[in-house]
């Protein structure tokens, strides 16, 4: 018994983890998920009931089930409320996206292979890949939306199992910062070429 609540404990620290991750890397307004993700997963890891004793005998490590989030109606929820797009993709296949998704990649999307939803080649090859993530990925991109869109993808692995994994993507838009930087560097060359001109004819 104590053994299965360590794991348990376990198992609960490392779901924290990937929400905290969440939040880390793809900015405040997903902390809200992380969250939700800690709190709703570590209670229904440390109050379940322990596995039968017979069960416990015969495996190695006590057999338990995590639920499935994308069927969580609270996750949906809070997911559909986020305004830049978020989807989640299930063994190559979008399980769920927000309307903010819906709208970029296309209303039908949920339910389709990811590489007809982004077409990108290194982050289709990243999305429906068998092998499995180890850590949070950054995908920069450029076309979706229109052709000089940028975007950058956070892609954050979770309910990880033996040659399958879902994904949690978020996608924000760039292209102003992008677009700010640019003019950064104009007005720094065309300032230094101002300066060196009146130099140059003294």
């Amino acid at each position: 018994m104590n053994q299965a609540r360590t794991l348990q404990h376990i198992a609960a620290l490392a779901v924290g983890t990937i929400g905290l991750v969440s939040a880390a890397m793809l900015g405040t307004r997903l902390e809200i998920l992380a969250i939700f993700l800690i709190v709703n997963l570590s209670l229904f890891l440390l109050m379940r009931e322990n596995p039968a004793r017979s069960v416990i005998s015969v495996l190695p490590e006590p057999a338990f089930d995590l639920p499935d989030l994308t069927a969580m109606a609270g996750f949906r929820t809070i997911v559909e409320g986020l305004s830049e797009p978020v989807l989640v993709v299930d063994h190559g296949k979008v399980a769920l996206a927000n309307s903010s998704a819906r709208k970029l990649l296309g209303a039908h999307i949920v339910g389709e292979d990811i590489r007809i939803a982004i077409r990108h080649p290194a982050a289709a090859e990243r999305l429906t890949s068998t092998e499995m993530l180890p850590q949070p990925l950054r995908i920069d991109i450029i076309g979706l939306g229109n052709r000089n869109q940028r975007w950058a993808m956070g892609i954050i692995p979770f309910d990880q199992e033996e040659g399958r994994q879902k994904l949690f993507v978020h996608l924000t838009d760039e292209s102003g910062l992008h677009a700010a930087e640019r003019l950064r560097g104009d007005f720094v060359a065309n300032a230094s070429h101002e300066l060196r001109t009146p130099l140059a004819a003294i």
